[in-house]
C-alpha cells in the first residue's frame, strides 16, 4: 500500500462576513516603525528659521528637515540626502529663508553643481542653473558666487569668482547665465586656498605663484583679500606668510580664519572686516573642528571641540581667550544667529536644534521628527500584517514582526517572529516576503537564492531559486514571490510546501516576472513572437489554458484569487476580469501605466502614476474609488488593503478599510495528508493528521470521519486553533468514538469549518464541500 505525502488543491466560495466601509476612501492606520537613533547635522540657520540633515536610518535614505523657529522641521525630501556615484548632494547655507544646495556631478576633467533653493518655511523648491565646480554660497535672492572648477582653466588654475545673478538664472539643467560676471581674475596668477561671502562682500585667501613653482602648488604668502561685489576689485586685509589655510568665515563685522604652520601649530585668528591687528590663539586640541569656523555678530568666532563617545563642546573664541560650553550628546554643525549660536542632534534623550546665547547653556529652539527604520518588505495576509525591518539582526539577517489587523483596520500587539528575513550582504533592505494564511515565505538569511517556507512562523524548508538568464538580462532575484496554502511560486518555479517542485513556466514567462499564484494555480503573462498572452496553469495536473492574446512585446500585468483572473491590455490601461468557471469577462478602464494590478475577494486594485483605485467586483455598475496619497505598492486582504505610501522620508506602511462591503468567504487553498496510514504502534505511520489551508481566520473547524463499509460516522474530531487560516490539530489515531480500534479499510472524511461571521469555507473554485478518502491498514 503505497502511503506517501501529497498536496491537493482545493475550489470556490459562498457566502459569509460583511466587512469594510461604503462610499469613499476610509482612513489610513499607519503602522508604526521602529525608531533608530540617528545623527543629525546643522545644515544651516537664520532669523527665518533653520535647516538639518537626518542620518539614514539603516535600510533608509538620510533626509533634509526645515522649518521655522520653535516649530517641529519638516521633512524636504525632494532634497536628496544621498545620490549615486557620480552624483553628490552638496549642502550651501542658510540665506535668509532659503537653503542653498547642490548636486554635483564629476566628469573626466572637471566638476559642475547644480544649484538648488530651498524655502525653509514651505518647502518651495527652485533650481537656478549650472555653475562650475563645487563651491557656491548664495547671496539672497540677487545672486549666486560660484568658484569654478581649476581644471577648467587648466594648465593654470584661475582663482575667479564669479557672479551668478538670480534673476536671470537659466533653470534646470544649463550653465547659460545671462549677466555672469567674473568678481575676481588678477594676475599674476595665485591659486585660491578659500573663500567667503555675504550680500555685499567677499573675501578670500590666496596664495600667489613664485618662479619654479608648479601647477596646484604655490608658495607665495597666504594673502587675505576683501572684494566688495560692487566693484569687484580687492584689497588686502592681511599677508598671513607660509601658514597653511584650513578654513575662512566672515560674519557681520568680522572675518575669521584658522591656519596651520609647517611644524603642525595650528591658530585661530580674527580682524575687523574694516581691517586693524588680527587677535590670535594657538589652538592645542587636535580633535577641534577649525575646518568648520563660524563667526557671531559680535565678533566671537565658534566651532566645535569633540570629545569621548558623542561628547561635542562649543568653543568660543574672543581676541586670545577661549570658554567651553558642553553641547548636547552628539551635537553636529553649528552657525550663528546673530551673536548666538546653533547647533543640532539626533542623539540622547533630547534630539533637536539648540541655540547658545553669550554666557548662556544650550536651549532647545526646534524639533527633529525621529528616525525611523524603513519597512521596505512586508505582506498583509489573514488579518495579518508582516514586516522587516533592521532593527533588530545584522548582516543578511532582519527583524519579522507581525501584528493582527481588525476588519475595522485596528492594529494589535506587536510580535517577534522566531525566523528572520534575508536580505542581500550588500543592501540594507529585506528582500521580498509573502504569507498566506498559516504559511510564508522568505528570503534565507543564511545564503543566496535560497528561500525559507515557513508554517506558523517557523522554518519547515528551504527552496533554491533558479535564476533565469538570457543574453542581456539575468533575474537574481524574485521581486514578487508568492504563497498560497501549501504552494510557493518563485522565480517562474511551483514548489510544493516540502520542497517539490511541481512545475516550471517558460523561460520568456519566468523573465517577464509577471505571474500570480492561488492554492496549485498559477496565471502567468508572456510574450511569444510579439503576441502577448495569459496563461492558467494547474500545477498539480499541468492542465493550462489560454485566457488572453493580443499584439505586443509586452507581457500583460495579472492576478488571481479564488475564481477570477484579471490582467490588463498591451498599453495598460484596461483590465479584464474573468470568472472561471462561468467564463464572463467584465473591463475595467484603468488609466495610463497601469502597476500593481491585484485581485482580492471581491476587489480589484491598481495605481496609476502612484494613484491608487480599489473596485467593488460584486456590483456590475461599481466605478472605482481613488485612494489618498502616493502609493508604492498594495495588497488586499479581505475588506482590508494595505498600502506602501511614498512618505516624507522613508516608505509609510498603512492598512485601511475597503469604501465598500466585502463578504466574507473563506477559501481553501489546498491540503497536506496521507493516503493512508497504518496505527499498530510501530512509531512509523501511526497517526493520520491532515493539513489543511485557508485564505481567512476561521473560527472553529470539524473533521467527520465515515465509514465507506457503513455508512456510518465513527469519529469527530474539532478544533478552534485555526486564528491563521491554518488548520494543523485535527489527527486522527484509527479508533473509534468510542475507543475502539477501527476496522482495516477505506473511509471518507469531510471537512466543515466557519469563520467568525459564520462563513462556511468551501472548496476555492467550485463551491463543493471539502472531502476525501483516506486508507487504514494494519
Amino acid at each position: 500500500m503505497p502511503y506517501y505525502t501529497r498536496s491537493f488543491l482545493a475550489g470556490t466560495a459562498t457566502f459569509a462576513l460583511i466587512l469594510g466601509g461604503v462610499g469613499t476612501a476610509q482612513a489610513d492606520t499607519e503602522v508604526p516603525a521602529h525608531i533608530e537613533a540617528t545623527g543629525v547635522t546643522l545644515l544651516g540657520a537664520s532669523p527665518s528659521g533653520v535647516a538639518v540633515q537626518q542620518d539614514a536610518a539603516a535600510g533608509g535614505q538620510s533626509v533634509v528637515h526645515t522649518g521655522a523657529w520653535g516649530s517641529t522641521l519638516t521633512a524636504r525630501p525632494q532634497i536628496p540626502g544621498a545620490l549615486g556615484s557620480r552624483e553628490r548632494f552638496i549642502s550651501g547655507e542658510v540665506t535668509g529663508d532659503q537653503l542653498s544646495w547642490g548636486i554635483a556631478s564629476s566628469g573626466s576633467a572637471s566638476s559642475s553643481t547644480l544649484l538648488h533653493r530651498t524655502d525653509l518655511l514651505t518647502g518651495r523648491t527652485t533650481v537656478d542653473g549650472r555653475a562650475s565646480g563645487t563651491d557656491f554660497s548664495l547671496l539672497g535672492a540677487t545672486a549666486w558666487v560660484a568658484s569654478p572648477d581649476p581644471f577648467s582653466t587648466y594648465p593654470l588654475p584661475s582663482p575667479a569668482l564669479q557672479v551668478l545673478p538670480v534673476p536671470t538664472a537659466p533653470g534646470k539643467d544649463s550653465s547659460a547665465w545671462t549677466g555672469k560676471t567674473s568678481l575676481y581674475a588678477p594676475t599674476p596668477m595665485a591659486s585660491m586656498a578659500g573663500w567667503d561671502a555675504d550680500a555685499t562682500t567677499a573675501v578670500a585667501a590666496v596664495r600667489n605663484y613664485l618662479p619654479g613653482d608648479k601647477s596646484f602648488s604655490p608658495t607665495g604668502d597666504l594673502q587675505l583679500l576683501q572684494i566688495p561685489l560692487s566693484i569687484g576689485l580687492p584689497s588686502t586685509l592681511l599677508t598671513g606668510g607660509k601658514t597653511g589655510l584650513v578654513d575662512l568665515a566672515l560674519g557681520s563685522r568680522t572675518v575669521a580664519w584658522a591656519t596651520k604652520d609647517a611644524a603642525g601649530t595650528t591658530t585661530v585668528s580674527s580682524m575687523p572686516r574694516t581691517g586693524g591687528t588680527a587677535a590670535s590663539r594657538v589652538e592645542s586640541d587636535a580633535k577641534a573642528m577649525l575646518d568648520e569656523l563660524v563667526v557671531a555678530d559680535n565678533g566671537t568666532v565658534g566651532y566645535l571641540v569633540p570629545a569621548e563617545g558623542n561628547s561635542v563642546s562649543l568653543r568660543m573664541v574672543s581676541g586670545n581667550s577661549a570658554t567651553d560650553v558642553q553641547l548636547p550628546v552628539g551635537s553636529s554643525g553649528l552657525a550663528a544667529v546673530g551673536n548666538d549660536f546653533v547647533t543640532a542632534t539626533g542623539l540622547g534623550s533630547a534630539p533637536g536644534v539648540y541655540r547658545i546665547a553669550p554666557g548662556g547653556a544650550p536651549v532647545p529652539a526646534a524639533s527633529i521628527p525621529v528616525a525611523e527604520f524603513p519597512m521596505n518588505a512586508w505582506s498583509l495576509n489573514s488579518g495579518k500584517i508582516y514586516y522587516a525591518d533592521r532593527s533588530q539582526g545584522s548582516g543578511r539577517s532582519l527583524a519579522l514582526w507581525a501584528r493582527p489587523v481588525s476588519a475595522q483596520a485596528q492594529l494589535g500587539d506587536e510580535s517577534l517572529l522566531d525566523t528572520p528575513a534575508g536580505g542581500l550582504p550588500d543592501a540594507e533592505n529585506a528582500l521580498p516576503i509573502s504569507f498566506s494564511g498559516a504559511r510564508g515565505l522568505v528570503a534565507s538569511n543564511r545564503y543566496n537564492l535560497q528561500w525559507d517556507l515557513l508554517d506558523r512562523d517557523r522554518r519547515t524548508t528551504s527552496l533554491e531559486q533558479s535564476p533565469v538568464r538570457r543574453k542581456n538580462r539575468s533575474v537574481l532575484v524574485d521581486p514578487d514571490p508568492q504563497v498560497s496554502g501549501p504552494y510557493a511560486l518563485l522565480a517562474g518555479q511551483v514548489f510544493r510546501a516540502n520542497g517539490e517542485l511541481l512545475q516550471t513556466l517558460p523561460a520568456a514567462a519566468r523573465l517577464a516576472e509577471q505571474d500570480d499564484l492561488f492554492g496549485s494555480q498559477v496565471l502567468y503573462g508572456t510574450t511569444a513572437k510579439k503576441r502577448a498572452q495569459v496563461w492558467l496553469s494547474n500545477s498539480e495536473n499541468r492542465k493550462q489554458r489560454k485566457l488572453f492574446e493580443q499584439t505586443c512585446a509586452r507581457a500583460p500585468e495579472v492576478s488571481l484569487w479564488g475564481r477570477k483572473a484579471a490582467w490588463t491590455n498591451c498599453s495598460r490601461t484596461q483590465a479584464s476580469v474573468r470568472d472561471l468557471v462561468t467564463g464572463k469577462t467584465r473591463s475595467v478602464a484603468t488609466g495610463k501605466a497601469t502597476t500593481n494590478l491585484t485581485l482580492g475577494e471581491g476587489a480589484l486594485a491598481w495605481t496609476n502614476s502612484g494613484r491608487a483605485a480599489v473596485l467593488d467586483l460584486s456590483s456590475a455598475t461599481s466605478t472605482p474609488t481613488t485612494l489618498p496619497g502616493t502609493t508604492r505598492s498594495l495588497v488586499l486582504d479581505s475588506g482590508l488593503v494595505g498600502r506602501s505610501l511614498a512618505g516624507p522620508a522613508n516608505l509609510d506602511l498603512a492598512v485601511s478599510a475597503l469604501p465598500f462591503e466585502v463578504v466574507s468567504h473563506p477559501r481553501l487553498t489546498g491540503r497536506i495528508s496521507m493516503l493512508g496510514f497504518t496505527p499498530n504502534g510501530d512509531g512509523k505511520r501511526d497517526t493520520w493528521a491532515p493539513q489543511f489551508d485557508t485564505t481567512e481566520p476561521l473560527a472553529e473547524a470539524t473533521l467527520q470521519i465515515v465509514s465507506e463499509r457503513s455508512g456510518n460516522a465513527i469519529r469527530t474530531l474539532r478544533t478552534t486553533d485555526t486564528a491563521d487560516g491554518g488548520i494543523r490539530d485535527l489527527v486522527w489515531d484509527g479508533k473509534s468514538s468510542s475507543g475502539d480500534k477501527a476496522a482495516v479499510g477505506y473511509y471518507r472524511w469531510n471537512l466543515t469549518a466557519r469563520s467568525a461571521s459564520g462563513a462556511a469555507l468551501t472548496t476555492a473554485t467550485d463551491g463543493k464541500k471539502i472531502s476525501g478518502r483516506i486508507e487504514l491498514g494494519r
